[in-house]
């Protein structure tokens, strides 16, 4: 299937959770978050220790700890597209539409200066950033823009991939065939 992407990039995004949890009002709203599924939190967040972006864990066995370092990975995921959409909308992003897939990635659609744009971020960090619409120097410019906005931001951005137009378009344009079809007694022919 064709993809009408005009210009594309993508980049990981890490959230460094050691020096993001020094602020109170984020503390609180991890432990609350975890109080949902582990009733014993506040415990277990004395096993776990934050290096950067990395949950490491002390005294228990991972498999004892392991679904409550998945609900961090989810509440880090869920901030990481909070941030990134935030500055969306400081770029005067108006958002057309956001969808949270099955496994906990959110894309959403916008539309900065009469272009369209989608952006997902998924469970793991990575960031699509992808033009729908006008020219393909036009979409490097935004998506630059914004990538260089959620750097300023905070937002911590590595393995920028450069901005490309989607070669899988560029190609099947290219190579587009025609076929007619034409009812026959046993179902369509082709000529």
């Amino acid at each position: 299937m064709p993809c009408d992407r005009v210009a594309r990039a993508s980049a990981e995004v890490a959230l460094d959770l050691e020096n993001y949890l020094k602020d109170d009002a984020k503390m609180r709203s991890l432990i609350d978050y975890l109080r949902k599924t582990h009733s014993d939190a506040n415990h277990l967040m004395r096993k776990v220790r934050f290096r950067g972006s990395r949950v490491e864990m002390s005294g228990y066995a991972f498999e004892n700890l392991a679904g409550f370092v998945n609900e961090i990975k989810k509440w880090t995921a869920r901030e990481n597209q909070l941030r990134v959409l935030g500055v969306m909308q400081s770029l005067g992003a108006t958002i057309i539409k956001t969808v949270m897939d099955a496994q906990g990635g959110v894309a959403f659609q916008c539309r900065i200066k009469n272009i369209q744009m989608s952006v997902h971020v998924d469970i793991n960090g990575h960031l699509t950033i992808a033009t729908d619409n006008g020219t393909f120097e036009d979409g490097k410019k935004l998506i630059e823009g914004s990538l260089r906005a959620m750097q300023s931001a905070g937002v911590e951005i590595s393995g920028v991939t450069a901005v490309e137009t989607h070669k899988e378009h560029a190609v099947m344009e290219r190579n587009r065939i025609t076929v007619n079809a034409i009812p026959g007694e046993d179902g369509y022919h082709s000529h």
